[in-house]
């Protein structure tokens, strides 16, 4: 079964998921909740590459449609990564204030 943390409480631990998702004998996978419910699923990368080629691998008629997206993901799996650009803070006006005396 799966570990659970809530979005906060994952967001708080994310520095240790790596140690914990290798850890031997751990289930390799972390699930983010929101409300009780999960909306995220946490693994460690070969995993996730691993499971890319399994689905990859599979007979055309099984995957059907979703072959082509199986691949792009792959594709994007498989090469360097490069750091994100931080994302833009938007610059939020401040009101005009009079000098005293002026």
């Amino acid at each position: 079964m799966a570990r659970a943390f809530s979005i906060k409480d994952a967001a708080e631990q994310l520095d240790k998921f790596p140690a914990m998702l290798t850890h031997e004998g751990a289930t390799p996978v972390v699930a983010v909740t929101r409300r009780g419910m999960p909306v995220l699923a946490v693994l460690p990368w070969d995993l996730y590459v691993g499971l890319l080629q399994t689905l990859a691998d599979l007979p055309g008629d099984v995957v059907g449609t979703q072959m082509e997206g199986l691949r792009a993901l792959l594709a994007d799996a498989t090469t360097p990564l490069t750091p994100e650009a931080p994302a833009a803070v938007p610059r939020t006006r401040q009101p005009h204030r009079r000098r005293p005396g002026r």
